[in-house]
């Protein structure tokens, strides 16, 4: 066993170990083994984060959505953020966007995406599209409607 791992075992023995925040005995906040959530966190670790959660993302999507895997690389980027902003069930809960990805109809499908229609056919904007703002909806939608790389 090497210095690191020597280290790494003792400081979980005595820190414990913890995939969720936790207050400490003095009322820190803290996560992993013992890192103190006040404490800035460098590049690396925030890419790390970020790649591990991407990954999460991916698997969802290729699990979840069959027809995932033979889409373009632009709108495969563009589901794996809606499913990075949304989790996995708040996508689930866009049956009519799922749908029309599945049928390869994406100019429907980023329509569904912005608006929701009323049986009158008067068109509002979608809470998702009100939430991330004009911007991020915008970009997404044209993602999948016209496969444009942003």
């Amino acid at each position: 066993m090497d210095f690191y791992e020597k280290l790494d075992r003792i400081l979980i023995e005595h820190e414990g170990k913890r995939n969720r925040p936790y207050q400490d005995s003095k009322g820190i906040w803290t996560v992993g083994v013992g890192h103190n959530m006040n404490v800035p966190l460098s590049d690396a670790v925030i890419m790390h984060i970020l790649h591990d959660d991407t990954q999460d993302a991916i698997n969802d999507c290729l699990h979840h959505f069959p027809w995932f895997a033979d889409l373009d690389e632009t709108r495969k980027i563009a589901m794996i953020s809606l499913r990075f902003n949304l989790g996995l069930g708040g996508l689930l809960g866009f049956r009519k966007f799922l749908w029309e990805m599945s049928q390869g109809n994406y100019a429907s499908a980023a329509d569904e995406l912005i608006y929701n229609t009323d049986a009158q056919g008067h068109r509002t904007h979608t809470q998702w599209a009100l939430d991330v703002k004009a911007k991020r909806a915008n970009d997404l939608a044209n993602m999948i409607r016209e496969s444009v790389q942003i």
